[in-house]
């Protein structure tokens, strides 16, 4: 994973066995003011950033195409947390479509790099 920060937020690259994904995380403004947003391309999820057990879960609220607010029936779902255990940085995401079923999901851990 590589974390760009950006004038509005961050690009988050991830890479696992050469298959690639990419977001841009910022703070809401305007109606997703105090939710985290993510966009994929033209995508873009409104979350609420839910502490629950140690764990960080990440809740959708709302989604939107450009500008366009989508059906809030339609919005991708699933269980998608990080949590920090033993100076690792753990993740678990799942992200389903309502009538379509899995869209993704992967889990690990990110450790410090170790100096050479």
């Amino acid at each position: 994973m590589t974390f760009t920060p950006t004038a509005a937020g961050e690009t988050w690259h991830r890479n696992f066995a050469g298959r690639t994904f990419t977001s841009h995380l910022a703070a809401g403004a305007g109606r997703e003011a105090h939710l985290l947003t993510e966009r994929f391309g033209l995508i873009t999820i409104a979350l609420a950033l839910v502490v629950r057990d140690g764990e960080l879960h990440f809740v959708p609220r709302s989604w939107r195409l450009g500008r366009i607010p989508l059906p809030r029936a339609l919005v991708p779902h699933g269980t998608s947390f990080e949590s920090q255990h033993d100076g690792r940085f753990n993740f678990d995401v799942t992200i389903n479509l309502p009538i379509i079923g899995r869209l993704a999901g992967y889990k690990g851990y990110l450790a410090p790099e170790q100096p050479a």
